[in-house]
């Protein structure tokens, strides 16, 4: 039985992996997200553009433009949107270009689906 403790709120997951975003975009819709998807950086920098959201779940590593693209997009241009990073590159981050008033969470690849319920739950809760 899902419960709805996205309570229908937007979010845009920015993942290039198939499998890993459309197992994310099966778990929040379950959860009561509205969910967008797209797999690369250009593509959310468009997105977060024509759409509102009410948070983003962001791979680092993508094409065309990466996920510090994407975060210094919403930095200095916004809409200020809440950012949970999932990466496997967590060791290798480059915590300067890492914003703490956007990036509110850092999950690591390979996650545990609670994981991603409740950092989806903290960031759309802000």
């Amino acid at each position: 039985m899902a419960d709805s403790t996205g309570d229908g709120r937007k979010i845009l997951i920015v993942e290039d992996d198939r499998g890993i975003r459309d197992l994310l975009i099966a778990l929040l819709r379950r959860e009561g997200y509205v969910v967008d998807s797209v797999t690369d950086g250009e593509e959310a920098i468009t997105a977060i553009g024509s759409s509102q959201y009410d948070a983003i779940l962001l791979d680092l590593m993508l094409p065309h433009a990466d996920g510090y693209d994407v975060i210094d997009h919403v930095v200095t241009k916004g809409p200020r949107i809440p950012i949970v990073v999932a990466t496997a590159a967590a060791k290798s981050i480059k915590r300067e270009r890492i914003d703490p008033q956007v990036v509110v969470t850092i999950i690591r690849k390979p996650f545990d689906l609670s994981d991603v319920r409740e950092a989806m739950f903290s960031a759309t809760h802000r």
